[in-house]
Order: C-alpha cells, then structure tokens, then sequence
C-alpha cells in the first residue's frame, strides 16, 4: 500500500507537468484549423492573430511612437543640414562677388560672417517650423497602427513561435515545472486524505 502513497503524488506531478506541456504547445499549434466531430482545434495566436497584431499595432502606435521626440530630432538634422548648406552658399557667393570687384574683395569675409551669423539666427525658428508642419502632415496621412499590422501579418505564424519561445523560453519552462509542482501538492493532499479516510 506505501507504494501507491508514493506513486500517487509522482504521478499527479508527472500529469501536471504533462498538462501544462500541452497548453504551452496549443499556444501556437496546431497552426491551421484541424476538425474532429463537433470539435475545431487550432493553436491560440494561430487563432487569434488578427486581434493579437491589432493589439500590437495599437501599442506601438499610442506608446511606443513619441511624435515630439520624432519632430526634436527631425528639427535639428534639418538644422544642421540647412545651415550647412546656406553657409556653404554664402560663403561661395560673396567670394564670386567680391572677387568681381577688388576694392570690396577684403571685406569678403566680414561681410560672409555678418551674413551667416544673421542667417543662423533665424534657420532654427523657420526649420522648427517646416518640421512641425511636415511632421503634422506625416502624422496625418500615416497610419501607425495600419503599418505595423500590415508588416505583422507578413510575418508566418512559424516565426512567431520562435520569436515568442525564444524570449520567454525560461518563463516558459517555469510553467512547466509550477504544473509539476502543483500536481505533487495535489498528490500529496490526496495522500493525505486517503490516510484520514482510512
């Protein structure tokens, strides 16, 4: 009788660490719909992919997508790229200018400074401008959302799963184990109880 005391609580961690085995695998398979009887069996994410990518595009679109950080950045790259330029343009302009006339031609590069320096005062508010209206327009005529589910559903339920398994792989496996563990303490309370019954 010892033995089935033992095998008891051994056997309940062994369906325990079964079950929860097949749950984590019913997660992604099977991948297409299979039909027994009344029954249609199909993997969770397989299932319900069109909601999950829904979900995903959604978040990274309401949290994950910082307009301002985007238009900050956008802001200072044209900046720097419009400054560069003008400065580049003045520079090249007064030198053919002065060059055309001699008496001026010492001056040129006092003339190119004041020039620049007062171009440079007013690139930054003119750009922050031209990118936040740009940005504004961007933002509008492009769906976030609409992207990402679109690059979402190119991506095969394959690759899902091994994406997902190979991030949460220890979480995962921790699943298993809790099922084992679970099922022993189920096992060991039957025990117990069976010992009371007696």
């Amino acid at each position: 009788m010892i033995y089935v005391y033992i095998a008891i609580p051994i056997i309940s961690a062994c369906i325990g660490w079964i079950t929860n085995k097949i749950a984590i695998v019913n997660l992604f398979r099977p991948r297409g719909p299979i039909n027994f009887l009344l029954f249609n069996a199909q993997g969770v994410i397989p299932r319900k992919r069109k909601e999950f990518t829904e979900k995903v595009a959604q978040v990274v679109d309401h949290y994950l997508v910082d307009s301002k950080k985007i238009n900050s950045i956008a802001s200072d790259v044209v900046t720097d790229k419009v400054r560069s330029e003008i400065n580049e343009f003045i520079e090249s302009c007064t030198k053919t200018y002065m060059s055309q006339y001699k008496i001026l031609e010492p001056f040129s590069y006092r003339i190119s400074s004041d020039i620049k320096s007062f171009m440079n005062s007013k690139i930054k508010a003119v750009t922050d401008r031209l990118v936040s209206g740009l940005a504004e327009e961007a933002r509008k005529n492009l769906d976030v959302t609409e992207m990402v589910k679109e690059n979402l559903d190119k991506i095969d339920i394959e690759t899902i799963e091994i994406v997902i398994t190979s991030v949460a792989h220890s979480e995962l496996k921790h699943i298993e184990y809790m099922g084992a563990v679970i099922g022993f303490v189920v096992g060991v309370a039957q025990v117990i109880l069976l010992l009371l019954l007696q």
